[in-house]
């Protein structure tokens, strides 16, 4: 179950069946934890509601150090080449479907390994 809900091109279909891909944002877990403030200073704006405050981007914060994704590695507690295998074909067609929807997309992480 696990690995099945980290497969996201099916649930961004599922999404692009209900909503108009104007309406939806992509954001890349890993820059929202690295640059937290900023991105959520642009998921806001795409919303249309008011920034965030500095106390309130600085609990964000204070909750992703929590994270797993800041505390615990893949490294240090799976195999990376075979999950980086298990999800290779999925990844790239959800890394096609991004860019040919939203073409001004960044991910970093994403377009350096493709």
């Amino acid at each position: 179950l696990a690995l099945s809900r980290s497969t996201y091109i099916f649930q961004l279909l599922e999404w692009l069946r209900y909503f108009p891909k104007e309406q939806i944002q992509m954001v890349q877990a890993e820059q929202l934890y690295k640059r937290t403030n900023e991105t959520m200073q642009q998921i806001v704006k795409f919303l249309g509601v008011r920034e965030y405050t500095g106390r309130e981007l600085a609990s964000l914060q204070d909750t992703f150090r929590g994270s797993n994704h800041t505390m615990n590695p893949l490294k240090d507690t799976c195999d990376v080449n075979e999950l980086e295998k298990f999800f290779a074909e999925n990844n790239l067609l959800l890394y096609n479907l991004i860019h040919s929807h939203w073409p001004n997309t960044e991910f970093p992480e994403w377009d350096s390994a493709t």
